[in-house]
């Protein structure tokens, strides 16, 4: 198994009903309302695609420095977009050209692709982590990456910057992020928003490690 990238099984078939689901609902309302999430899965697919091939590469041979900083850095801003798939529960709305429960299903279905495929990412680069820091320098780093990835999530869902403009348009999106950080007090919520998915990822990461 260690030879080659394996896309974990509960992945396959959950990513096959959310992608189920969503063409059902686009035949049965006529709308294409909610086929952005079919892109949201894609993005959330590439932190766990460049993850894969790091630790596949760590495991064939040695990786320089250099190549893991760069890579690393890489997925670091891609990662967020997978724990991401969960705010698009606040697109649920009973006035909707389907069933209230089906939305609900179809949303709850995406959302639980994008923290299966945050998990399996994540714990792959803990291993690679552990594998030139100590466990206790390595779960730090975790949870300082977790931190960074709920912030990235406020980023994207309510400044909507996407991955893509860090490098298209650094200085906006860096003068957005300089400005909550220079006025805590006028961006509560953006606070109080990365506080409380920096605790849901976290607990829900180390349950499904336990698990």
């Amino acid at each position: 198994m260690k030879d080659r990238i394996v896309i974990p099984k509960q992945i396959v078939m959950l990513t096959a009903l959310a992608v189920g689901l969503n063409i059902v609902r686009l035949v049965w309302s006529d709308s294409l309302y909610f086929i952005y999430l079919l892109w949201n899965i894609f993005l959330a697919f590439l932190p766990f695609a460049v993850s894969s091939l790091l630790l596949w590469y760590r495991r064939h041979q040695q990786m320089p420095a250099i190549f893991f900083v760069v890579f690393g850095a890489v997925w670091l801003f891609l990662f967020p977009n997978a724990p991401y798939l969960v705010t698009d529960i606040i697109h649920l709305s009973p006035y909707s050209l389907v069933p209230m429960w089906y939305d609900a299903l179809l949303l709850f279905s995406t959302a639980w692709v994008g923290m299966l495929l945050a998990f399996h990412s994540l714990s792959h680069m803990e291993e690679l982590i552990l594998t030139k820091y100590s466990k206790k320098v390595s779960s730090v780093l975790v949870l300082l990456i977790i931190f960074c990835a709920s912030y990235g999530i406020y980023i994207g869902r309510f400044l909507r910057w996407n991955s893509w403009d860090l490098v298209f348009r650094p200085h906006l999106l860096g003068g957005d992020v300089w400005q909550v950080l220079l006025h805590p007090v006028l961006n509560v919520e953006a606070y109080a928003f990365t506080i409380f998915f920096f605790i849901f990822i976290g607990i829900s990461y180390r349950a499904w490690k336990a698990s």
